[in-house]
């Protein structure tokens, strides 16, 4: 029988961790350990889902049951100097974008933009969940700018 654990480890490059990284791999315990190591996300490759953009920071993943991540970063629009937060969940080569700053919220009327986030969560069968701060049609601030959102990659909702 074989048993397969999950391994991914956040590597800072160059003074002062300007460069990040993300790799990932499994270990498979049959007759002898292996080891596969993969880049996930690494500091200035495009931003999963995200068009036009960098990535400029990653944080350290959470892993599901199914080994993949979630990983809350950040990402710069060409042009833009100002860095925005996003969110990306799946395996190596199959990130896709979660929510992001600017992003229409999901399941609220259009014009509602998530603005920025707030924590992050990942349950162990896969399903995602945020927090994220509201701004666009409708919204006031303090009033009614704080929305959580839950459920499977490609199905969630407030």
């Amino acid at each position: 029988m074989s048993v397969a654990k999950h391994v991914f480890v956040l590597v800072a490059l160059g003074a002062g961790g300007g460069l990040m990284g993300l790799v990932g791999g499994s270990v498979s315990q049959a007759q002898t350990p292996r080891v596969e190591i993969t880049s996930i996300l690494h500091t200035g490759d495009p931003a999963p889902g995200i068009p036009n953009a960098t990535v400029v920071y990653t944080s350290i993943p959470q892993i599901d049951g199914q080994g993949n991540v979630l990983i809350n970063g950040y990402y710069r629009i060409d042009g833009d100097p100002f860095a925005r937060e996003g969110l990306w969940y799946g395996g190596s080569g199959s990130l896709e974008a979660i929510a992001y700053e600017g992003m229409q919220a999901p399941d609220l009327q259009p014009g509602v933009v998530i603005d920025f986030m707030g924590d992050t969560w990942l349950g162990e069968n896969g399903w995602v969940g945020y927090s994220g701060f509201l701004s666009g049609t409708g919204i006031t601030p303090g009033f009614n700018d704080k929305a959580n959102f839950a459920g499977p990659p490609g199905d969630i909702r407030k």
